[in-house]
């Protein structure tokens, strides 16, 4: 993907969007015991498939993973 031209001034230089921190989880894989109350609707998988809709509703051209929990096997299946 190519980073959107300004249409107004031709000359400018082109910009990407970029969401800056994105966590993926599946919920079976997850230490979710702190998902409850006002945050049990996040008590689900949150996968790339589910982000991408919504990066394009908002013009969002890019994003950055972080890891959701500090252990090795969380980025291990991200990644792969």
């Amino acid at each position: 993907m190519r980073a959107a031209r300004n249409i107004r001034d031709p000359d400018a230089v082109p910009t990407l969007t970029v969401d800056a921190h994105v966590h993926f989880w599946r919920i079976a894989q997850y230490d979710s015991q702190w998902m409850t109350g006002a945050f049990a609707p996040l008590k689900r998988d949150v996968l790339p498939e589910h982000l991408a809709p919504e990066l394009r509703a908002a013009g969002i051209e890019r994003a950055i993973f972080v890891q959701a929990q500090h252990r090795t096997s969380d980025n291990e299946w991200v990644l792969a």
